[in-house]
């Protein structure tokens, strides 16, 4: 087992480094797991503290969040330069469903149209755009209530690529979500981190700019603007450090994938029976790589549904805030199916499967709204049921259209 690039999520602040630990309640049990992995690499420098602190008898290899580096290898050097006249500022808006420091979306949305009023007035243009399909409905709010024709919204969730060169040709961004932050750091842009849970500290630390996150239940529209000219004012010493974190964990990350290779490599070979169903694999490669997505589908929708068991396992014991981090998982892994299965489906005309799609985002939306009203009993009853059955169906479908592959 390896642990590559990944980061601890909670409720803690920049104070916290250093008495971050794995939760009393579930020590021996997550410590007997991190001890079985062969390599441990993560993201940041509280995900680190938290392992060191728990008194793991690993390396650790901090190499940063491995999206961080994603403009270097897909754009390289092609990324254009900053328009000395650009004054647009881009800010990312959504929901965590109030799973946020302060458990008040709705203040800080009031926070930022007065931010976003006072930056319009400082001669700024702002664009207003969601990273994960649910926060379309919370962009578009966001930008009706500042009801100004200089604050746009954007309602599409775009491909990372296309948002990349859209921050690019950015001066700045505002970021609740945490890939936002990292997108705009990749593309060295300073960013202000709307930090909402814990793992936003843990990015903003690793490229040295903690003093740009702010936790929700201390954002101000006050301070929001001091943090606003005290870029304009340090701009190109925050780009410069973002470079030289960006420096620091390149050569980490590919390291980190050489000696995982070679502890790969270094395994005894095992000898794979060959059976007869292996000609049966077809060898056109749109085929193979159709099946592989809906092998790779099949199998995250089982792990969906293994998440709504242990979702309703956390509602029954009461656990409602740690059954959001999941249900968040889920709904993300749900997004992942869709966006991969989709052209598929169209290629094979299987109206059947895309309506059982249409039947999981139905119930999701349902799902949205009585986490949003904290209506645990409507979730235990009935929703939890509706989805794990209309992911069952999925699943058997996904099972099914498998076999059209088999040739």
């Amino acid at each position: 087992m390896y642990l590559w690039g990944t980061g601890v999520d909670g409720m803690y602040k920049i104070k916290d480094i250093g008495i971050i630990q794995i939760p009393h309640d579930n020590f021996e049990h997550f410590k007997s797991i991190y001890e079985k992995f062969h390599y441990l690499s993560v993201r940041g420098p509280f995900t680190k503290s938290l392992l060191v602190n728990s008194g793991l008898n690993k390396d650790i290899h901090e190499i940063g969040d491995p999206a961080l580096l994603y403009a270097t290898e897909v754009f390289e050097d092609q990324l254009a330069d900053l328009d000395e006249d650009n004054k647009n500022i881009l800010i990312n808006w959504g929901t965590s469903f109030n799973n946020v420091f302060g458990n008040d979306e709705v203040k800080v949305e009031q926070e930022l149209v007065a931010t976003i009023q006072k930056l319009l007035s400082m001669g700024y243009s702002i664009t207003v755009y969601p990273i994960w399909t649910e926060d379309v409905e919370s962009v578009q709010s966001l930008v009706q209530k500042v009801n100004d024709a200089r604050c746009q919204a954007i309602t599409t969730v775009y491909e990372a690529k296309l948002l990349m060169a859209l921050i690019a040709k950015s001066y700045m961004s505002i970021n609740l979500k945490l890939h936002a932050n990292i997108l705009s750091a990749s593309a060295n842009r300073p960013f202000i981190s709307l930090a909402y849970r814990g793992k936003c500290f843990d990015f903003a630390k690793s490229v040295n700019c903690e003093e740009y996150a702010i936790a929700t239940d201390e954002v101000s529209s006050q301070k929001l603007i001091e943090l606003v000219k005290r870029v304009e004012n340090n701009y190109n010493e925050i780009v410069e450090t973002i470079k030289q974190a960006k420096n620091k964990y390149y050569p980490q990350l590919l390291k980190s994938i050489d000696e995982i290779s070679k502890i790969l490599d270094n395994q005894t070979a095992k000898k794979v029976q060959v059976s007869d169903e292996e000609n049966l694999i077809p060898t056109n490669i749109s085929q193979v790589k159709d099946s592989n997505i809906i092998i790779r589908s099949t199998e995250l929708t089982e792990t969906i549904l293994e998440g709504l068991t242990y979702i309703r396992t956390l509602l029954n014991q009461g656990k409602f805030e740690q059954s959001i981090y999941m249900f968040e998982d889920v709904c993300e892994a749900f997004y992942v199916i869709e966006k991969s299965v989709m052209e598929i489906l169209q290629t094979l005309n299987d109206e059947d499967a895309k309506s059982r799609l249409e039947s999981i985002k139905s119930v999701l939306r349902r799902t949205i709204s009585a986490y949003e009203e904290n209506n645990i009993i409507y979730l235990e009853e009935v929703l939890l049921h509706e989805l794990s059955t209309t992911f069952e169906s999925f699943y058997e479908k996904l099972k099914n259209i498998s076999k059209v592959y088999v040739n």
